[in-house]
């Protein structure tokens, strides 16, 4: 993490009147293979690998530039397909005249361990440390992070700042805790729905605000029981499960059931400016979390029998269709042209490579 984002981070500690936790140790506990241990009752089934243990070059590869994926890492095809599809695949390290083909690496350990984790849950949903590729999206069918096959996986880490990101972040946080190390986490892959889906913020161990995660409007989240169903549902989910952990300061994301009436947790994130705030501003949650330590110490004062109940805390959703509309697009500065997306929508790589190839053709040849 940069100075500046430390700096940050303290200014807003500062304006809320509390400490908070440092940034070392709230990205050391946000860690996945941190906190999943403990959570993993009421957290998707996961796999999370070691993946300098079991291969120590992967990591030069994920850094090193160009997109050349693993030997043996697709999904099995017949005997007459393959030689054509390795042709295909081929023309994805797109040598120079003077060059030699770019050799692909193997990494026989990891494929593995990766078509080990797709047979047992069906398909897998892959992150690193922190975050998921959500910003290569666009490369897999209909947008998702769904993966049937190892080199899905691979495709996925490669293309995306996210994982990029944390690996430098691994790297810098490694110098103050010497045992961090990258790991990849393979989730089971479940259908949830988006329009389900909320960020929790707490501060100094208190609830003090929740947001959809999702920016678009949802008729069903304007209904008054509706969201106080949510707040009541996430508020017991925070009392049973995380009101506990040793980080104070965190912002959680939970999936709630059709019935809005039960949770999974999905992620726990610092409270660092690395982690969008979404629908609240980092003033907005700051005043949050001084009137929630304030109304703490006026019921801590107050004789227990007349203090009156505590409110769950604030719900806010996109009320709008203008207001969706008018939002930032999520993971808008790791978007691609348009021309991209749609020429290379539902392909695999060889043909995406292909067909950007036949598009760039096309398009010279119809300049005047």
């Amino acid at each position: 993490m940069t100075d500046k984002s430390a700096n940050d981070a303290q200014t807003s500690s500062d304006d809320a009147g509390a400490q908070l936790t440092p940034p070392a140790v709230a990205l050391h506990a946000t860690q996945y293979n941190e906190w999943y241990p403990r959570h993993a009752r009421v957290a998707p089934r996961s796999v999370i690998i070691d993946v300098a243990s079991i291969e120590p070059d992967f990591l030069a590869w994920l850094e090193a530039d160009g997109l050349v994926l693993p030997k043996n890492s697709g999904v099995a095809r017949p005997a007459n397909q393959k030689r054509r599809d390795d042709m295909e695949t081929d023309a994805m390290s797109l040598p120079s005249d003077d060059e030699d083909d770019e050799d692909a690496p193997e990494f026989p350990a990891l494929t593995s361990a990766l078509r080990k984790a797709i047979d047992e849950y069906g398909a897998v949903f892959p992150k690193v440390n922190w975050s998921a590729p959500l910003d290569a999206a666009w490369m897999m069918p209909g947008n998702t992070l769904k993966c049937n096959s190892p080199s899905d996986v691979y495709l996925l880490l490669k293309s995306s700042d996210f994982v990029a990101r944390d690996v430098e972040q691994v790297a810098e946080l490694a110098q103050a805790v010497p045992d961090t190390k990258l790991v990849l986490v393979l989730k089971e892959w479940v259908d949830m729905p988006h329009a389900h889906e909320f960020r929790c913020f707490v501060r100094d161990g208190r609830l003090i605000a929740i947001c959809q995660r999702e920016i678009a409007f949802y008729e069903h989240l304007q209904n008054a029981d509706a969201q106080e169903t949510i707040r009541r549902t996430i508020n017991k989910f925070f009392q049973d499960h995380i009101a506990n952990d040793t980080l104070r300061d965190c912002m959680f994301d939970v999936h709630l059931n059709n019935s809005l009436g039960r949770a999974k947790l999905i992620d726990i994130n610092p409270w660092l400016p690395r982690t969008d705030t979404l629908l609240w501003t980092y003033e907005e949650l700051d005043e949050a979390a001084e009137s929630a330590a304030a109304d703490s110490t006026a019921s801590s004062a107050a004789d227990s029998t007349a203090s009156p109940a505590k409110q769950p805390a604030p719900l806010r959703v996109i009320s709008s269709r203008a207001q969706a509309s008018q939002s930032q697009p999520t993971y808008a500065c790791n978007m691609v042209p348009a021309d991209v997306k749609d020429v290379g929508e539902g392909k695999n790589v060889a043909e995406f490579a292909r067909q950007w190839h036949d598009y760039l053709a096309a398009s010279t040849a119809e300049d005047p």
